[in-house]
């Protein structure tokens, strides 16, 4: 049994080196493990569809959703490095909307 739990200590301690390694910024002397994004030149695009309550009522969904640009940034040092194109913000006008044509991805 405790042959069994060292050897499963030892198998973590290798895979959360390996890991913080393969996620360590670029960097040379910035040894941060996380990476951040930060949010530029967002634009927003529209979208709507219809939802039928039980009671026969139809109601409008609105659906805005903001996307652009984002830096790659150091969450230790602040190194800025790259950019990725993601989804910052997504709202929708009513509790009850659903995504449709992938918009709200």
């Amino acid at each position: 049994m405790k042959k069994a739990l060292s050897l499963l200590a030892v198998m973590v301690l290798i895979l959360g080196m390996f890991s913080a390694s393969s996620m360590a910024c670029p960097r040379q002397n910035c040894y941060a493990t996380g990476i951040s994004y930060s949010c530029t030149g967002a634009r927003p695009e529209y979208g709507s569809h219809y939802v039928a309550y039980p009671d026969g009522w139809e109601y409008k969904c609105s659906i805005t959703v903001k996307s652009g640009n984002h830096s790659k940034v150091c969450s230790g040092c602040g190194y800025k490095y790259g950019e990725v194109f993601k989804t910052c913000s997504e709202v929708h006008s009513d509790s009850h909307c659903f995504s449709r044509y992938n918009m709200c991805k």
